[in-house]
């Protein structure tokens, strides 16, 4: 666990080097300090959302994936997989070999927040009846200075290794068999969004648009997929808050027969602690203003109006599903302390003039919101 102190002066480092801790602490400081999630302007000097220059320097000492220890994204070149697209009519599952990963660009209006990286999604062929369906992470943006600061949200496709739920050559693992779809992430918004942002540079133009990469993945399997025996969704971090809005979409579109068909739904952190009890309306402004999410097709109705009048929770949308799915089986893993949701919520927080969040208290809201499920 790597808890945050109210003065945000230190962290315990017995999991992380003295000096990564450091550089998180000054992020975390500058976006605190720029007022994130503050709209969807442009930065205009002395403005609460701008970066002051000696402040964009300070984020910019390391790479882009500091803050999401893990592979740093690249884009579709020099990678073992081959290609396609789908406006030329050549990627039908068919024509995928067993084994070979495949990226395939959707094209449309699909979009990344780094416009020259063209949004693809991958596709590793097993099982005709059987599909592991997975969102991947890389954090979240919500304003100009958290854009610009490169820290917070991937702007292109990551390519991770195919380990874990999603290693097919490990016998161990209960779904090696299973055709493998990750929705790649580049968007920023959750894999939910559908706005453009003045966040660039001099306020240049970027597109965020979750929703319809996610839209695009679903209606190519749609198309490849017309009888699944057996359908997983899964996701990590910010993906996992894409699966918990997209979950129902997905299944009443793949597997319409249920319980004839089996469905199950793993969330990997990210849980609705990040927007606790009274905070509705810091959950429906995202949401709505800055990503553009209340009109999302994952939606149902009576959703997009609470999200419209901003009551909006991931929290109730997840419940809402679970009980409308009663033959699906959800599950969620999520740790004690986890810093990265720690520090998330504690900018959102800013937002209403509460101060970081405590590792106590991320461990009682978990533990509360657990039981809710």
């Amino acid at each position: 666990s790597l808890p945050f102190r109210p003065d945000l002066s230190h962290l315990d480092t017995h999991c992380t080097p003295p000096s990564v801790m450091a550089l998180r602490r000054s992020v975390l400081a500058t976006i605190l300090a720029a007022a994130a999630f503050t709209g969807a302007g442009s930065c205009v000097e002395g403005d609460a959302g701008c970066l002051a220059a000696d402040e964009q320097s300070l984020v910019q000492i390391r790479p882009h994936s500091m803050l999401f220890d893990g592979p740093h994204p690249h884009g579709a070149e020099g990678m073992d997989s081959k290609t396609c697209k789908m406006e030329s009519g050549d990627c039908p599952l068919q024509r995928m070999l067993l084994g070979e990963i495949n990226h395939v660009f959707p094209g449309g209006g699909t979009a990344c927040l780094d416009p020259s990286k063209p949004y693809f999604f991958q596709v590793r062929r097993g099982s005709r009846g059987k599909l592991l369906y997975w969102f991947d992470d890389g954090g979240i943006c919500g304003n100009q200075a958290m854009f610009l600061s490169k820290q917070f949200c991937t702007t292109e496709p990551w390519l991770t290794e195919w380990s874990g739920v999603l290693n097919h050559s490990d016998a161990r693992n209960p779904y090696h068999d299973y055709t493998m779809v990750r929705v790649s992430y580049c968007s920023g918004d959750a894999h939910i969004g559908n706005v453009t942002q003045k966040w660039g540079p001099g306020g240049e133009e970027v597109q965020l648009r979750g929703a319809d990469n996610v839209e695009s993945v679903l209606q190519w399997a749609k198309a490849q997929f017309p009888v699944l025996t057996d359908l997983v969704l899964g996701g990590s971090s910010s993906g996992s808050i894409g699966l918990q809005m997209w979950s129902g979409r997905i299944i009443d579109t793949l597997v319409p027969g249920l319980p004839k068909r089996r469905a199950l739904v793993h969330l990997d952190s990210f849980a609705g602690v990040l927007f606790p009890v009274g905070l509705e309306a810091v959950a429906s402004q995202i949401v709505a203003q800055v990503w553009g999410g209340c009109n999302n097709v994952a939606l149902t109705e009576e959703a997009r109006v609470a999200c419209a009048n901003g009551q909006f929770t991931f929290e109730a949308y997840l419940l809402e599903t679970m009980r409308r799915l009663p033959d699906v089986d959800f599950s969620m893993i999520n740790t004690k302390a986890d810093w990265l949701q720690s520090l998330y919520s504690t900018v959102l927080n800013s937002l209403v003039g509460r101060g970081p969040v405590e590792p106590a208290e991320f461990y009682k809201e978990l533990t509360l919101f657990l039981k809710r499920m």
